[in-house]
C-alpha cells in the first residue's frame, strides 16, 4: 500500500497555471501535514499525558501476515530515518480527538455548568484537557485486548493542533495515506466500554483481532457464518480481504432481511 506522496513526502495539487492562494484549503492542510511529519514517534500510547487535542497516526511494525507491507514501511523508516532519504512510513490509522464542547449547544436551558465549562474551554489557547493522550490510551487498550496484535509493535505519532484545523488535519492525512483501518477494516476506532448488545453486528476490525468485544455476534446465517469468519481471518492480501468483506457486507444485509420475514 504506497502512499502518493511525493516532494518531502507531500502530493502536489498544483498546476503552474493555478493562482497560487495561501489560505486556500488545500494549502491550510499541507501546512498541517509539513509540520505533523516533523513529529516524533513514541509508544502507544506515549509515557507521558499531555494537554490539548489535535491528530494522531498509528504505525505497526508486527508479524501479521496481511498487514506486511505496512509492517515493513514503518521498519524501513527506522533504519534510515536519519538520512535526507527517509520515507514517511504508511500509517496503519489516522485519527484525531474530538476536543470536549465540539458538539454542544449553548441553550440556556439546557446547558450544564460543566458544559459551559467545556464550550469556553473549547475558545482558550491552553486547554486543560487530556482528549488526545486518552484517546491513544484507549487504542492501547483495544489493541492489548486482542489475541494477535501486540502493543509494542505498534508506534504513535501525534501533534497537538488548534481545535479549529483539527478536522482539516486529520481528513487530508487520510485521503493521501488511505490507511488500512480507516478505508477497509471498520470497527477499530470504537471504543472499548460500552460494547453494545449480543444483536449488535461485530466489526470487521474485531473479527480480524478477536478479544475486544466477544460478546458481540457475527449477525449473519449460522450455516455460512464459519466460512465468512475464516474467509476474512485467513486473507493475506487486501485484495483477498476486499472479497471477503463483501461476502461478509451482503450475508449481513440478507440476514437482516430474512429476519424481517418472520
Amino acid at each position: 500500500m504506497k502512499a502518493r506522496l511525493c516532494f518531502g513526502g507531500l502530493r502536489q495539487h498544483m498546476n503552474d497555471e493555478r493562482i497560487y492562494n495561501p489560505l486556500d484549503k488545500d494549502h491550510l492542510a499541507e501546512s498541517i501535514v509539513r509540520e505533523f511529519f516533523k513529529r516524533q514517534l513514541h509508544p502507544l500510547p506515549p509515557a507521558e499525558s499531555f494537554a490539548g487535542a489535535g491528530i494522531y497516526a498509528l504505525y505497526y511494525r508486527g508479524d501479521v501476515p496481511l498487514y506486511r507491507e505496512i509492517s515493513n514501511s514503518l521498519k524501513r523508516f527506522l533504519a534510515t530515518r536519519q538520512t535526507p532519504v527517509a520515507e514517511q512510513p504508511t500509517p496503519i490509522y489516522i485519527g484525531k480527538s474530538d476536543p470536549p464542547g465540539s458538539r454542544k449547544g449553548l441553550f440556556e436551558e439546557e446547558t450544564s455548568e460543566e458544559g459551559e465549562e467545556e464550550v469556553l474551554e473549547v475558545l482558550t489557547s491552553k486547554p486543560k484537557h487530556r482528549r488526545l493522550h486518552e484517546r491513544l490510551r484507549q487504542h492501547g487498550v483495544s489493541i492489548s485486548l486482542t489475541q494477535n496484535l501486540k502493543a509494542e509493535d505498534f508506534q504513535c505519532r501525534y501533534m497537538l493542533v488548534d481545535e479549529v484545523w483539527v478536522a482539516l488535519g486529520e481528513a487530508r492525512l487520510v485521503d493521501w495515506f488511505r490507511p488500512a483501518w480507516n478505508v477497509l477494516i471498520e470497527g477499530f476506532g470504537s471504543k472499548v466500554e460500552g460494547g453494545g448488545r449480543a444483536t449488535t453486528a461485530r466489526s470487521v476490525w474485531d473479527i480480524l483481532h478477536p478479544g475486544r468485544k466477544e460478546n458481540l455476534g457475527i449477525q449473519v446465517a449460522p450455516r455460512v457464518e464459519a466460512k465468512l469468519v475464516a474467509d476474512l481471518r485467513n486473507s493475506g492480501t487486501f485484495d483477498e480481504l476486499r472479497s471477503a468483506i463483501k461476502a461478509h457486507r451482503d450475508a449481513k444485509r440478507q440476514f437482516r432481511k430474512d429476519r424481517k420475514l418472520f
